[in-house]
């Protein structure tokens, strides 16, 4: 009877054994689940437009093009007129210390010998360049001009004050100095030399080599 006793035992141990260990009701533990489903990557299809993506995002890039606009007026005097002038201009950085830039011009005259007043129109190509933190500007450019010229005829047995036009061709260099008042608004001021002039007519607008004053605010875009 004991043998029998001990016997059941021993079976009902084993069997509780095995049921344990292979339980087909067992579930995997929620950190393997987990895991698991974190593996796993979700089709581009089912992705919200929150989640990141570092293989398809890029990062745009900034535009290299830098600008400058603005313009300037000066003025000019000698024994014989007075000069004031507007110019706006558009300029393009070529690099952090160079601009090129073109400029339309008009100029305002009165002539003191014969009291009369003179309008020249033209445009202008340059380069500027900035030294000692952008504050100095080296300037160096090209100018159209097709100004008047005045000149006495006599016609029948009068003297008339005649106005011709003419076109002249002028090379300027000079000096500045740049202020900025914000992070793009600047102020200037210029010194230009009129080094040389070609007219086919033989008129010349400026004399030569005396400056021209010119004052400007700039935009940088």
């Amino acid at each position: 009877m004991k043998k029998y006793i001990i016997l059941l035992l021993v079976t009902m141990m084993t069997v509780g054994v095995w049921a344990q260990t292979e339980d087909p009701t067992a579930t995997t533990s929620p950190a393997t689940t987990t895991q698991d489903q974190e593996d796993v990557p979700l089709p581009k299809s089912l992705r919200t437009k929150g989640t990141n993506d570092q293989n398809s995002t890029t990062t745009p890039k900034k535009s290299k093009v830098r600008l400058q606009t603005g313009g300037g007026f000066g003025f000019s005097a000698s024994s014989n007129y007075l000069q004031l002038n507007v110019r706006p201009q558009l300029g393009i950085y070529l690099t952090n210390w160079l601009l090129l830039g073109v400029t339309g011009t008009y100029i305002f005259s009165w002539d003191f010998n014969y009291k009369k007043d003179l309008h020249t129109f033209g445009a202008d190509v340059y380069f500027q360049g900035y030294a000692f933190q952008r504050k100095l500007v080296l300037h160096a450019g090209y100018e159209y001009l097709n100004f008047p010229y005045l000149s006495v005829k006599r016609e029948d047995n009068i003297d008339k004050l005649v106005t011709d036009r003419y076109d002249s061709h002028v090379v300027k260099v000079g000096l500045g100095y740049r202020s900025y008042v914000s992070d793009r608004v600047s102020l200037s001021g210029m010194i230009l030399v009129p080094v040389f002039q070609y007219s086919n007519s033989g008129k010349r607008y400026y004399q030569d080599w005396i400056p021209i004053v010119s004052f400007g605010v700039n935009y940088d875009i």
